[in-house]
Parts: C-alpha cells; structure tokens; sequence
C-alpha cells in the first residue's frame, strides 16, 4: 500500500474554505503588481497569474504562498471574531 502525501494546505490545517479566500486576497494583492516580473520571480508561466486573475483558474495552495512571498506577503495566523485562528495572507513589511 502506498502512503499518500499530504497537500501543503491539509498539513497546515487550511480548509478548503481559507484556502480559496486566501487566493482571492493574493489575487487582489497580484492585480498591483507587473506579472511578467512576478512570475519570473516565482518561477512561474506568466499565463497562469492572468489565468488566475482573470478567473479562469484557481492556484495549488503552495504556488499562491510561493507568488505571495514575491509580493512580500506571508502566511500568518489571526484570530477571527470568534476566536478560532484562521490563515491570513498579510503583507509585510
């Protein structure tokens, strides 16, 4: 029997809710930025981030973290107003 291997997402606990508005908020964030330079940055095909922005396809939760360190985000934990931790993709600087 082999072992599968967990996304990086479900090793940290990121439902797939959080999962997709952290790539709508990295979208948002990627939208100010040049993308030719950014996907060169991330090692990436520029088509993918039009794609992503444009709707047409949603990014694996490793590739957004990899754009966001780009962009001089990183994945923190906050407390919601209930106060459970939820991923936030925050900028940093």
């Amino acid at each position: 029997m082999v072992a599968q291997s967990k996304t990086l997402a479900n090793q940290l606990g990121v439902t797939v809710k959080d999962e997709l508005a952290l790539f709508h908020e990295l979208c948002d964030e990627l939208r100010k930025w040049n993308i030719v330079s950014v996907a060169e940055e991330a090692e990436m095909c520029n088509t993918t981030l039009y794609n992503w922005i444009n709707g047409v396809s949603i990014g694996r939760f490793q590739n957004v973290i990899k754009v966001g360190r780009v962009l001089g985000m990183e994945l923190q934990w906050v407390r919601d107003s209930g106060g459970s931790k939820k991923p936030s993709l925050s900028v940093v600087k």
